[in-house]
């Protein structure tokens, strides 16, 4: 038996904090090879194709069923060298094939989480990763846990981070204002959307700054110790509208399929002062899944009284 005690060591070869999920993304792909054969799923960020196409990887797409599951058994996984995984909105899967996975070298993309779940880590090559800025108030930031040892990266510039960081602090300093300001409003979205814009021009694998390292520690302090209000948050909304009969290992948005076109009903919400995020633009053959689906934010800034209301109005709406 391996030693019980003592010194605690590193449970993984490789533990990264880097800039993104592309940078993380990119440090993992520098180990495979041209014409190599990638799994992906159908409903995924666009970003992760390209990506792959950079590495000239041969991608083939795999069907995610309307409720964000994997049909395993329909799955070849002898013709690829690659399997990606994305853990949709914190539903973990309970019939993961782990030995047919112990044959191709398995990424695990953790983007609604702010932690990796450890079930794939026994594959013989397992990568993960997430990407904190869709579900955490940070600029940048993305843990990446491998059991291969991973090759070092350069000290490249972080071109986003502090646009972003700007653009976040600056809408901070809105939602305290006593009255709105449109223009105040419109600078901090440019800001946001610059960022955006210097993030898809970044190709760059690149480390996290000093001072985004700062504040992801302090945001996933937070987010641990309000896993519980969040849960609650995704049951209050579920008693709503009864979608799931699960909870999620963590719970960032309720993914809510609706009768309607999304586009329309996001527009009304919109008019109402309420805000919903989109996931994401759709592969052509898979817009009948996901153009049914909007998604409803679980952050703790928000009270049950607003998650209340946004209910009604989803209601009012979609009926």
């Amino acid at each position: 038996m391996n030693p019980f005690g003592g010194e605690l060591a590193a449970q993984y070869p490789t533990i990264r904090l880097l800039d993104s999920g592309r940078s993380s993304l990119r440090l993992i792909l520098k180990n495979s090879k041209p014409g190599q054969t990638i799994l992906l799923p159908e409903y995924l960020c666009p970003i992760i194709s390209e990506i792959c196409q950079q590495y000239q990887l041969i991608i083939r797409y795999y069907p995610i069923g309307d409720d964000f599951s994997i049909d395993f058994s329909a799955l070849d996984f002898t013709e690829c060298d690659w399997f990606y995984w994305i853990h949709y909105f914190g539903f973990f899967p309970t019939d993961l094939p782990i030995s047919q996975l112990s044959q191709v070298a398995v990424i695990h993309d953790c983007v609604f989480s702010p932690f990796v779940p450890p079930q794939l880590q026994q594959s013989t090559i397992w990568y993960a990763f997430t990407s904190v800025r869709k579900i955490m108030p940070v600029a940048e930031g993305s843990l990446l846990l491998s059991n291969q040892m991973l090759s070092t990266i350069p000290a490249a510039v972080n071109q986003f981070a502090a646009i972003k960081w700007q653009g976040l602090e600056q809408k901070a300093a809105y939602r305290n204002m006593s009255t709105l300001n449109e223009e105040i409003e419109l600078g901090y979205v440019n800001k946001l959307a610059q960022g955006e814009q210097a993030l898809t021009a970044q190709q760059a694998i690149c480390n996290m700054t000093d001072y985004g390292l700062e504040r992801y520690h302090a945001a996933m302090a937070l987010q641990f110790s309000t896993l519980s209000a969040r849960l609650a948050h995704f049951q209050l909304v579920n008693n709503v509208f009864n979608q799931y009969q699960s909870q999620p290992d963590f719970a960032c948005f309720y993914p809510l399929k609706i009768k309607n076109n999304p586009a329309e009903l996001l527009k009304k919400l919109r008019a109402d002062n309420f805000f919903l995020p989109y996931f994401w633009p759709n592969r052509e053959k898979n817009s009948i899944y996901y153009n049914k689906f909007i998604f409803i934010p679980l952050a703790i800034s928000y009270s049950e009284e607003d998650l209340m209301r946004l209910c009604e109005k989803i209601t009012l709406y979609d009926n």
